[in-house]
């Protein structure tokens, strides 16, 4: 889950389009692929998702009342590790 602007170019992309490819990681050469789909949650379980977003990302906190924000969650379909260390 991340916020971002509703006007952003990434939120107006994720609308259009909202499969998404991430990379995380790279200490030691080590990441994980994630493939998958982004959403916009609403109501009820708006709130849930970013209970615990603010929870884990407490400068979210300050982001939450400027006009315009919006939050995205991540939904993975596929992961996998990579290993880009030399060998």
């Amino acid at each position: 889950m991340f916020d971002t602007f509703g006007t952003s170019r990434k939120a107006i992309n994720l609308r259009a389009n909202p499969r998404i490819a991430l990379v995380l990681g790279w200490d030691d050469g080590q990441t994980v692929l994630v493939e998958g789909v982004a959403d916009e949650p609403i109501g009820e379980e708006l709130e849930r998702v970013k209970r615990v977003y603010l929870k884990r990302f407490p400068a979210g906190h300050e982001r939450v009342g400027l006009p315009d924000i919006t939050y995205v969650r991540a939904c993975s379909a596929f992961s996998a590790p990579i290993n880009v260390r030399p060998q």
